[in-house]
């Protein structure tokens, strides 16, 4: 899971400012699996806080029967006691099968990860 800000011009549509990437336009939110290959995409405007984001990205996936998520990997901008305790609880609401789920958030320049249970 990931997001990325980029610009827009005055075409049509909501727009934001996103402070953190100095950027006014539109940011997208990615779901991808293991392959890399796109599962589900949200966009919203970049003034949009990439966890708010990731809440609307994920209740879109298992809306759309992605219920076998079991891992998730995201970015260090994902980050949160609350927010990690509510990817829990929806991951394990939303399995047919009861399971552990695994939510890591990745910290830049580095491979190991935080990992809620």
């Amino acid at each position: 899971m990931d997001s990325q800000s980029v610009k827009t011009t005055a075409v049509a549509g909501e727009r934001g400012y996103d402070a953190a990437k100095k950027v006014t336009g539109r940011k997208r939110h990615i779901l991808v699996d293991v392959l890399g290959l796109l599962l589900t995409v949200v966009v919203t405007k970049a003034s949009v806080p990439e966890r708010e984001g990731a809440k609307t990205l994920l209740k879109r996936a298992l809306a759309q029967h992605f219920e076998r998520l079991a891992l998730i990997w995201a970015d260090g901008g994902y980050t949160g006691q609350a927010f990690c305790d509510w990817v829990i609880v929806v991951l394990r609401d939303s399995s047919p099968n009861p399971r552990p789920s695994l939510f890591g958030a990745l910290h830049r320049g580095s491979r190991r990860g935080n990992f809620m249970t």
